[in-house]
């Protein structure tokens, strides 16, 4: 039986000639390049598998997310989030941040570009429009739901839902994705804002399961 084993496994390496694939070393900079290379195996050998890269883009909800989650310790997953913001900074930093992370990583060529703002300026739902039209060519967009608030921020509610509303009819327009955490699960705050432990952890495996992850 060894044998046979054994003979089965020499047919597979030599049933076919493969080039030798090597997998890039991390190089260190702002940005944060990782490794992208991954090696499958199949009948003529090893050969490079293509890779994806996920940017979440976001404001204090997303921060909050990854300071529990720490999402973007995975493989070729990045962060672009601050504190506060909005479209302003999403066309003054954020668009740079982001051309950045694609040009340090050039191996990658598949992009997925995961959003979530709007919850600091729900008025500006028209503008994010026509941001995310631009963006379509270059990324496999996604966009989240402005997720629920309470408490001292429970006046939100009413333009919250007027603004997914509209984002949700411009993804099906545009055929993106709509990651709709709003409706998907009840949602714990700790300031009537930002989320707990238990929900940013609910918030995370939701996204993941509806990008693939």
């Amino acid at each position: 039986m060894k044998s046979i084993l054994i003979l089965v496994l020499m047919m597979h390496l030599f049933a076919g000639s493969y080039d030798v694939v090597s997998i890039p070393e991390s190089h260190p900079d702002v940005y944060g390049t990782k490794p992208q290379a991954r090696l499958i195996y199949n009948a003529d050998g090893f050969e490079k598998q293509e890779m994806k890269g996920y940017i979440f883009l976001g404001d204090s909800r997303t921060v909050g997310l990854n300071n529990i989650c720490s999402i973007d310790e995975g493989d070729n997953i990045w962060v672009v989030a601050k504190v506060g913001q909005g479209y302003n900074w999403l066309v003054d930093n954020a668009e740079d941040e982001i051309d950045a992370i694609v040009n340090s990583n050039l191996d990658i060529k598949d992009w997925v570009l995961v959003s979530n703002l709007g919850v600091n300026d729900l008025d500006n739902e028209r503008k994010y429009e026509e941001w995310y039209s631009g963006v379509l060519e270059d990324f496999d967009l996604k966009i989240m739901s402005v997720n629920p608030t309470d408490g001292d921020y429970e006046y939100m509610y009413d333009d919250i839902i007027s603004f997914n509303d509209k984002i949700q009819d411009f993804c099906i327009k545009n055929d993106v994705d709509y990651i709709n955490t709003y409706d998907a699960f009840s949602f714990g705050t700790v300031d009537g804002l930002h989320y707990n432990v238990s929900t940013y952890i609910r918030i995370r495996d939701y996204i993941f399961k509806e990008i693939g992850l």
